[in-house]
C-alpha cells in the first residue's frame, strides 16, 4: 500500500483497519506526514517499528490495540 503525503491519523486509521486495532493517542497527536509504501504482509509491529524509524513517534502494541506517543 502506497502512502504518500498522508497525516499520521491517516496512517493510523489505516493500520487499524487492516490489522484490526483500535489506535489510541496518548497527550498531543504529533503532526507528522508520511509518503512510502508498506507491504500488508508485513506484521503490525514491523510495520509500526518502519514508521517509528523515519519520524519521532512511539508505538505500544498491547491486545487489540495500538498506543501512539509523541
Amino acid at each position: 500500500v502506497d502512502f504518500y503525503d498522508k497525516n499520521l491519523q491517516d496512517v493510523m486509521r489505516e493500520i487499524s483497519r487492516w490489522y484490526n486495532v483500535k489506535v489510541e493517542y496518548q497527550g498531543k497527536t504529533p503532526v507528522v506526514r508520511f509518503s512510502g509504501s508498506i507491504s500488508r504482509k508485513k506484521s503490525l509491529a514491523e510495520v509500526l517499528r518502519l514508521l517509528s524509524l523515519t519520524h519521532p513517534v512511539k508505538f505500544r502494541q498491547d491486545s487489540g490495540r495500538v498506543l501512539v506517543m509523541p
